[in-house]
């Protein structure tokens, strides 16, 4: 009995997170939890941001582009962390960046 009690909770941490649908505006993103415990934002099979600590943040429409932040860091001090924007128009187009440091590259995606 005590074994089983024992080994519970290595089962329980041995199951993955499921990912989480996040949206912006039409498309939807997921962020998705590795093996290493980073995470990551995805479009279908693109990583579009990676670190140990990813969060969903504001949202916003102006005119035909929905915007949203990600809030994008190693965890820990929030103060380590940055940014990233995505946009999609209404053309279903995405867009994304991080703040002025560079550290997402910009991507163009077109829905088919």
């Amino acid at each position: 009995m005590l074994a089983q009690a024992a080994l519970a909770p290595l089962g329980a941490h041995a199951e993955e997170a499921k990912p989480q649908d996040v949206t912006v505006g039409p498309v939807t993103l997921q962020i998705v939890e590795t093996a290493s415990g980073e995470k990551e934002l995805r479009h279908g099979t693109r990583v579009l941001a990676k670190d140990y600590s990813l969060n969903e943040g504001l949202a916003a429409k102006f005119k035909d582009t929905y915007a949203r932040v990600f809030d994008v860091g190693p965890g820990g001090n929030a103060c380590e962390g940055w940014p990233a924007i995505v946009t999609v128009d209404k053309d279903r187009k995405g867009h994304g960046r991080h703040d002025a440091q560079g550290r997402m590259p910009l991507f163009h995606r077109r829905n088919r």
